[in-house]
């Protein structure tokens, strides 16, 4: 299970801004640079989006769990950089990305069954 540990120790994907370490966490992406605040509002986290630090911040979701605005974040920057498995579709196996890698940490089964 995904805890705001989890999160706070993900130094290496996010730089945080500001973090109140339970209901609220503004982050920016170390590969994108864009901008996320994940704010739990009354049993749902609602997840902010901006594409540079001056920009004003958007909703970009509503979601149930905090590992699940992680991986929307993960899935938006693979996106942004290109990286999607399914691009590559016949001989070429692009490797597993960051979001699988998460997939498999924390929800205990295997991507590519």
């Amino acid at each position: 299970m995904f805890t705001t540990k989890d999160f706070l120790d993900m130094t290496g994907y996010f730089c945080f801004l500001s973090t109140d370490g339970i209901t609220q966490f503004e982050v920016m992406s170390k590969n994108t640079e864009h901008c996320w605040n994940v704010v739990w509002n009354n049993g749902f986290f609602n997840l902010y989006h901006k594409h540079d630090i001056n920009d004003d911040y958007h909703l970009h979701g509503q979601f149930n769990e905090l590992f699940d605005c992680i991986l929307e974040i993960v899935d938006h920057d693979e996106w942004k950089l290109n990286i999607w498995r399914h691009k590559h579709v016949g001989k070429w196996k692009q490797p597993k990305t960051y979001f699988d890698e998460l997939i498999e940490k924390y929800c205990r089964r295997p991507v590519y069954a």
